[in-house]
């Protein structure tokens, strides 16, 4: 990717930040979440493991992992905005992350 079309990507999902988990595609990446991490959970116990969520967005496979009971969650985003709003919601449902 060129530095002018990354640039222009990071300011789109900055922008796209605030209002992202409330969007109406919200409830597809919902559910996409339940079913990534339950067909990860029929091959394998997730507890006490580190995830790794590149894209992560504002966390939301965040909140399905710890269900799972992921031992430690870590999202790379190309938004710092919405990296500070997953590392946000890790904090208050007291998730280990980076």
């Amino acid at each position: 990717m060129n530095r002018e079309k990354e640039k222009k990507s990071i300011k789109q999902f900055d922008e796209w930040s605030e209002d992202y988990d409330h969007g109406k595609w919200r409830w597809y990446f919902n559910l996409s979440y339940k079913n990534a991490v339950s067909a990860v959970t029929k091959l394998c116990s997730l507890q006490d493991k580190v995830a790794l969520d590149l894209g992560c967005g504002t966390g939301g496979l965040m909140r399905e992992l710890q269900a799972a009971k992921i031992g430690k969650y870590i999202g790379i985003d190309i938004s710092q905005k919405m990296v500070d709003i997953a590392e946000n919601k890790a904090a208050m449902n007291k998730l280990p992350s980076e």
